[in-house]
């Protein structure tokens, strides 16, 4: 399980790791890091590329710059350029900087910058790989106007980049950018612990391939430091090997429909009729045993799924093992009368779309909401724009801080929350949270969320407790449209209709892993 530790946490263990090691080990460890990450970048690529390490003015430059004297040795061509060469940093940074000059690899003035800036999109053969040392997880504030466009430079040349620890303007605790430009890499080699600021959100576009350094820092060293640190600081990545331990067990041979729980899809009010449907194929595709489709405005059949029973408008929630609620729901009073009947009712529940917006629209409800279980039975899986109206924000504000933003939304709802886009995050009630690692661009297209909503539901009726299921749900349904885009070579053009198909195919895939590997 990869944990994911915001900058608190890495700084508690660096300090515990410092004061038991002799000094620059660290560095010696993270330099050895990114100079092995570099060199098998560099076999990848054309032979005899040039190495340019950007050196910034902390502990991130210093392991560029070591990185870099490493690689010389190794007989790469290498040059070093520096944010400020005429001031040497303290520190072990400064005695990097000190040993440097000593073997004689000069760093790089001021006026260096400009010639990359000026230089034009190199070919294949000389085109540098570029070492971005220039900051790290302490950064505060946007890229200066000189930084910045050599961010732009460099991502419109498209030179292959490893970052040092984070990608420079990169938030290494949210994913967000710190200002308008951030530096694109190839490989982003991660010093500690791997950080949630790399699985989410602006980030996902910046830090290519994560590789995680641990540089040798003991169980007992971290245990000491982790003692102390708070919820918000430590969360979890939910990969594949996660989704394997989560999915339900195999079907026994002795088994019927009522042994794999029954899902009531409701919404598709009139123009809005596909949504609810698309649920009811996300709850197919997970297995459950009865899928039942009901609208407020009165019965709905599909004639291409027969299997499907029709509920009416005013059907008891109670019945079911698990409704999902709002896809296509609309404003009319009699959708507002079901969810306020759901929201008491329904022994588990999913809440989307139209439902979370009358939510959001009357802290009546939200309060209902908040007060159905001591133990959550709840999933809200709002997007952005709908995390922002629940919580009475804006949507850049949520996005600067997803994991802060799915904390409070289960905070103040007392249920899971499954905060969708770029690495969807979970969190609950009680302060845990987990970023699912799979996702695609191709699930940016209509209805995809409704798909999500019914298969998170399916496995709540299936037995998964609520945070299981959001997890599990979002990591099938974030892996079926990676399959998907991988399989059609592109990421456009994807149709909620089949998305239920592909994350059968997921669903399969781990069950397959399970019996390779004897967990089944």
């Amino acid at each position: 399980m990869s944990e994911l530790l915001r900058s608190d946490a890495i700084r508690r263990i660096e300090a515990v790791a410092m004061a038991s090691l002799p000094a620059g080990t660290l560095m010696s460890r993270a330099a050895d890091a990114v100079a092995d990450a570099t060199a098998s970048l560099a076999r990848s690529l054309e032979a005899r590329r040039p190495i340019v390490a950007w050196v910034g003015p902390g502990n991130n430059g210093g392991d560029a710059l070591l990185a870099a004297l490493r690689l010389h040795a190794f007989g790469f061509a290498v040059r070093a350029v520096a944010l400020d060469a005429a001031r040497t940093p303290g520190g072990d940074a400064g005695a990097i900087w000190r040993l440097a000059r000593n073997r004689g690899l000069s760093i790089g003035e001021a006026a260096t910058w400009d010639e990359f800036l000026a230089a034009p999109r190199a070919c294949c053969a000389s085109a540098p790989i570029v070492i971005d040392g220039l900051f790290g997880i302490g950064l505060q504030r946007p890229l200066d106007a000189r930084t910045a466009a050599l961010c732009e430079a460099v991502a419109q040349r498209d030179w292959p980049v490893v970052a040092v620890d984070v990608p420079s303007g990169i938030d290494a605790d949210t994913g967000a950018r710190i200002g308008p430009s951030a530096m694109r890499a190839t490989v982003t080699v991660t010093m500690i612990a791997d950080k949630p600021g790399l699985r989410t959100g602006a980030a996902l576009d910046h830090v290519g391939e994560v590789r995680v350094a641990r540089l040798g820092i003991g169980a007992a060293q971290r245990g000491d430091a982790l003692d102390r640190v708070e919820p918000a600081d430590r969360g979890r990545l939910f990969d594949r090997e996660q989704a394997r331990e989560a999915l339900p067990p195999a079907r026994a041979n002795d088994t019927s429909k009522g042994s794999f729980g029954s899902v009531l899809c409701y919404g598709g009010a009139p123009g809005l009729r596909g949504a609810v449907l698309l649920a009811a194929r996300g709850a197919q595709a997970i297995g459950v045993g009865r899928i039942h489709v009901g609208t407020p405005a009165g019965e709905l059949f599909d004639p291409a799924q027969p299997q499907w029973m029709s509920a009416p408008a005013d059907t008891g929630f109670a019945r079911f093992d698990a409704v999902a609620i709002g896809c296509g729901l609309g404003d009319s009073d009699g959708a507002r009368a079901a969810l306020d009947r759901a929201l008491v009712e329904a022994r588990a529940l999913v809440v989307d779309a139209d439902a979370l917006n009358a939510i959001a629209a009357d802290e009546a409800r939200a309060r209902a909401l908040a007060a159905r279980d001591e133990a959550p039975t709840c999933i809200v899986t709002p997007h952005p724009l709908e995390a922002a109206r629940l919580l009475h924000g804006d949507v850049p504000s949520v996005q600067a801080d997803r994991i802060g933003a799915a904390r409070a939304l289960a905070a103040k709802l007392r249920c899971v929350a499954l905060l969708k886009g770029a690495g969807s995050v979970i969190a609950t009630p009680g302060g845990r949270w987990w970023i699912i690692d799979s996702g695609s661009p191709a699930l940016a297209s209509a209805g995809t969320g409704d798909v999500l909503a019914g298969a998170c539901a399916a496995l709540l009726a299936r037995g998964l407790d609520a945070e299981r299921a959001a997890c599990l749900g979002a990591w099938l349904h974030g892996e079926a449209g990676r399959a998907w885009a991988a399989a059609h070579a592109t990421t456009d053009g994807s149709s909620a209709a089949e998305l239920h198909d592909w994350m059968r195919s997921a669903a399969a895939r781990l069950r397959a892993s399970q019996v390779c590997d004897g967990k089944r």
